[in-house]
Parts: structure tokens; sequence; C-alpha cells
């Protein structure tokens, strides 16, 4: 069953035309989410009962010790199903409930009035149906850069960045690096680990200058990433992050399963 609608409390826009077609969104997005996830759950039923080993079905011996080990790891182990598929079920769970309250905080900020752009971005949301994870980000990188925490934002084609956003530096004084890193481990729902929260970025196709396909301002052929010490400088303001659509491709599959897992 569909959800009720998200109710906002919201002061009225300067331009109203503007703001009305904001909302229309916002409540547009929250009916296709009930949507997805009640198709999401039919076909999770679908495939449990077709995991299902046939009942008539007798396995053929091992003719090895290999081959013995093989066939156990074939098996359907209903424990480790239900574990995995908990998991999903939380985090989606979770990022569903943090997306709404990121856009209610983005409409009692009257973000719209912010930066011309970051209602473009909110409607490249609902064009890309990025998942609420990704929503949150972009939410929350626009937060940040009205509050002094990012700058230097250079923004770009829809289809050429993580939804507007090409590069843009963490303001380097310690106590805005430290807010900023802060609001993205407040993201989640428990104390992420370190992995996570570059992944979180790197699934968004967001990683520190020089990663892999990443341009490089003085014209040097970008190199891969091969220490932690490139995202510390990042993060600290030293180099900038920038988007790397091929990291963006991978990101895709990523389900709220691996960040929770991580």
């Amino acid at each position: 069953s569909v959800e009720p609608e998200f109710q906002l409390q919201s002061q009225t826009a300067p331009n109203n035309h503007s703001h009305a077609d904001i909302m229309a969104a916002i409540h547009q997005l929250q009916a296709e989410e009930a949507a997805a996830q009640h198709h999401a759950k039919q076909e999770e039923s679908r495939k449990v009962v077709a995991a299902q080993p046939p009942k008539q079905e007798e396995e053929s011996q091992p003719e090895s010790e290999e081959e013995e080990v093989g066939q156990k790891r074939k098996r359907f182990d209903p424990k480790e199903r239900k574990e995995v598929q908990g998991i999903a079920r939380e985090g989606q769970k979770h990022w569903g409930e943090k997306v709404k309250a990121m856009r209610q905080e983005w409409v009692d900020r009257s973000m719209w009035e912010k930066d011309e752009q970051f209602t473009e971005q909110f409607r490249m949301c609902k064009r890309q149906k990025i998942k609420n994870q990704n929503e949150c980000l972009l939410h929350q990188l626009q937060f940040s850069l009205v509050d002094g925490l990012v700058y230097n934002v250079e923004y770009g084609h829809e289809d050429e960045t993580f939804v507007g956003w090409k590069t843009f530096w963490v303001n380097s004084h310690p106590s805005n690096s430290s807010r900023f890193r802060q609001r993205i481990r407040d993201m989640f729902g428990s104390t992420p680990s370190e992995k996570t929260l570059n992944n979180t970025l790197r699934r968004a196709g967001i990683v520190p200058q020089g990663a892999s396909g990443a341009p490089s301002p003085t014209g040097v052929a970008p190199q891969p990433i091969r220490k932690n010490h490139d995202w510390k400088s990042a993060w600290a303001g030293i180099i900038p992050f920038v988007y790397d659509h091929e990291q963006r491709e991978k990101g895709k599959g990523s389900t709220s399963t691996a960040a929770a897992a991580e």
C-alpha cells in the first residue's frame, strides 16, 4: 500500500509557482518510492521461492572432496539469506526516513532561494531516480555549501556530474573540515567506518583529484589512487573532490545492503 503523503510544513516562497513545483515533485517522489518498495518486496518473495531446491530431485554424490565442498557452497542457506534480507530492509528503511527528514530541512531552509542551481538539482534527482542515500548526499552538499563548509564549487551538465556537482573543495579550516566530515557521518544510522565514508562519495562518482579518470588542472595525466592519503587530503581540503563518471557507473550497482555491511 502507498504510504501516507509526506506532509511538509513550509514557509511561503517568494516564487509561488516554483515552490509549488518543488512540493509537487517531493510528493511524487514519495509515491514513486512507495510503489518501488512494494515491487521490491514482491520480487524478493519471488526470488526466495525460486531459490528453493527441488523437493524430488536428489543431489548427485560428490566424486571428490573438492566437489563436495563446492556442492555445500551452492546449497541454499535460509539463515544467511534471511540475514542479508534483514540488513537490506533495515538499510532501505533508514535511508527512506533520512531522505524525508532532509527534504523537510531543505524546505524549511528555503534552499531554492540560496542558489538557483539547487532547484534544478532536485529535479535531476527525480529524472535520474537516484537512490535515497545519494539524494541525502546531494542535500548535505547543498547545506554544506550554504554553511561555508565546502566552497569553490563547479557545476556541470547533468550527464557529466553527480546531480550537477562537478568539483568542490572542503573548507580547510580544521573545525570546518571536521564539521563537513561529521555531517556525512551523521547521515548513517550508526557510526560508519572510514571505508564507508569514502565509499559513500566514491559510489556517487565523487573522488579525490587524481583518482582514476579524474582530471588534473596541471595537465599531468591523473594517477590512480594507491593510498588512503589521497582521501585524507581531500577531506582536509588540501586537494579538491572531483567527479569521475567511471566510478559513478560502478556505484550504480551498489545497494543499501553494501553500505550497511561495511
